[in-house]
């Protein structure tokens, strides 16, 4: 018979994960990271000391990544909201589970690494890491701890430097063949087709009387 594992822990998919009410904060759901009931139980005890201190002194809370994510995706109302929910999926893996002060250009570089090696070209990771940088920005700019002590203060100190990567990969402009034109017209809408093909055939004729 197997030891009694202590409250607060359930098993979803072979991971510990913690759900437990604590007074004072609410209720605590993250996962543990683990298999390993002794680890998983140890990060819970981490993870109680944590939000004591927080709740007895006015600690600021340790938020990782994956929540501020989360925030944003919940919060965002910009157009390109499914692009950015897609490239944090991406992230996930490589800075999920960061505390947010920890999510900097070191420990970026393996996820830059990857997608480079899958052939990402560098325009399409400058655009993933500029949902992290705005992530970040949003945390040290705006998003705010009301703390027991009264203080308000940001999830984040100060957002940190993330250099964008250029590999000297961007595409060269050329101009379209007939039948590539072709091709894109019949993807549009009629209304923008007829407007497009007027556009095209008004700078072919200026071009050509140039």
């Amino acid at each position: 018979m197997g030891r009694k594992r202590t409250p607060g822990l359930t098993q979803r998919g072979g991971v510990w994960h913690i759900d437990k009410c604590i007074k004072g904060h609410g209720r605590l759901c993250e996962s543990t990271g683990t298999s390993d009931l002794t680890e998983a139980e140890a990060y819970l005890i981490y993870r109680l000391n944590e939000i004591w201190e927080q709740v007895k002194f006015g600690v600021r809370p340790r938020m990782i990544f994956r929540q501020a994510a989360t925030k944003y995706l919940e919060e965002a109302t910009i157009r390109s909201i499914e692009r950015c929910a897609q490239a944090l999926r991406q992230l996930d893996p490589y800075i999920g589970g960061l505390p947010i002060d920890q999510v900097h250009a070191d420990s970026l570089y393996d996820f830059i690494i990857a997608r480079r090696k899958a052939g990402r070209r560098s325009g399409t990771v400058r655009r993933d890491l500029s949902t992290v940088r705005r992530i970040l920005n949003l945390a040290a700019r705006k998003w705010r701890h009301n703390l027991s002590n009264g203080r308000s203060v940001p999830w984040l100190d100060t957002s940190p430097l993330i250099e964008m990567p250029d590999w000297g990969d961007k595409k060269m402009p050329y101009p379209l063949s007939w039948e590539e034109q072709s091709s894109f017209f019949q993807l549009l809408l009629d209304h923008l087709s007829k407007m497009s093909l007027f556009k095209v055939s008004f700078v072919k004729c200026y071009l050509g009387s140039a």
